[in-house]
């Protein structure tokens, strides 16, 4: 039987996505003074992204520092991201010759243990508290190293990711959720002396046991306070060391946007094909109305499709002259 709807008005109302998505959280570890300090719209990170925080590091002598500036995501929202450092040492990337954005998030120094046969000072590490909130309940991470103090000293070892209560001393085996090991470029310890901790025409280059580079990443972290800790293995010699200078929390993908993608009507049954943009593992609300007032369920668990979801619906043999369907993601 085909339905009588030559002036059926149909149209279709999306409300916003409510899909928690933290953005990106980038953190330099700069010079007090500001020399290189990143500017908001400047882009840098293997993860391209603007809005780094400038936090000004000074060395501590082994003391504990917590930083009160509040840290914004790359979309300049505020966030309850707390950091706190600790470390004897860290001096600027003397390496470095370039001034470009990356040239000079490397170029910080940042917390740095180092290692002297009369003087030992192996100890340190950058604490993250309220990750969850800041970047996700499972993100990546990104550890920007350089060779602690800046001449062609650093060190190669272990760099371990710890929880609650780790901060202050090397975590125990148990403690440790993550291990990587790593190896500094411009280091005489790891054959790569004169080699420049970054340059633009080299880029970023992952580290771990075997190669040098300046930079770690760890997948899919889940803790809520997040200890870096770096432990250097080779031997004492005069102060050798490898600097933190960068961090970057890369938070879940965004949600696709909500919104309908396409809605048709068959000519002969009258049921109406309406698609929208989804996100995977969600679920939707539909609903009708004719006044854009008064709403009705038509179905409230539509099954998301992945990318891409559609649902069928048949109005009333004998449907008003004005139709409005609506969406919603659960």
């Amino acid at each position: 039987m085909k339905l009588n709807l030559p002036n059926l008005l149909i149209a279709a109302v999306v409300l916003p996505v409510t899909t928690a998505f933290s953005g990106i959280i980038g953190i330099s570890m700069t010079d007090p003074v500001g020399q290189f300090d990143l500017g908001p719209d400047e882009i840098a990170g293997v993860v391209p992204s603007p809005n780094w925080n400038n936090i000004p590091y000074t060395p501590n002598q082994n003391g504990t520092t917590t930083i009160a500036q509040v840290i914004h995501n790359s979309k300049s929202e505020a966030t309850s991201l707390g950091l706190s450092y600790r470390a004897w040492d860290g001096r600027n990337a003397s390496s470095i010759l370039n001034d470009d954005a990356n040239s000079r998030m490397m170029k910080g120094k940042g917390p740095s243990p180092f290692d002297s046969s009369s003087d030992p000072h192996p100890y340190a590490a950058i604490e993250l508290t309220g990750c969850h909130a800041a970047a996700g309940k499972t993100y990546d991470v990104y550890i920007y190293i350089g060779t602690g103090i800046g001449f062609t000293s650093g060190s190669y070892g272990n760099m371990y990711l710890s929880g609650a209560g780790t901060f202050g001393s090397f975590p125990s085996a148990a403690n440790r959720v993550a291990t990587s090991g790593y190896r500094t470029l411009n280091s005489r310890f790891t054959n790569t002396a004169g080699i420049s901790v970054y340059d633009p025409n080299r880029g970023f280059i992952r580290t771990d046991a075997s190669v040098g580079g300046n930079y770690l990443k760890f997948e899919a972290v889940t803790l809520d306070t997040l200890t870096i800790t770096p432990q250097m293995l080779n031997s004492n010699s005069n102060f050798h060391g490898v600097s933190m200078v960068g961090i970057q929390l890369i938070g879940p993908d965004p949600p696709n946007p909500l919104i309908i993608t396409s809605i048709s009507r068959h000519a002969l049954s009258g049921n109406l094909l309406c698609r929208w943009g989804s996100n995977p593992g969600m679920v939707y609300l539909v609903e009708f109305s004719t006044d854009l007032k008064t709403w009705q369920v038509v179905n409230n668990a539509v099954p998301s499709g992945g990318d891409s979801t559609s649902f069928l619906y048949w109005p009333e043999p004998n449907p008003p002259d004005r139709l409005f369907l609506r969406i919603r993601e659960l």
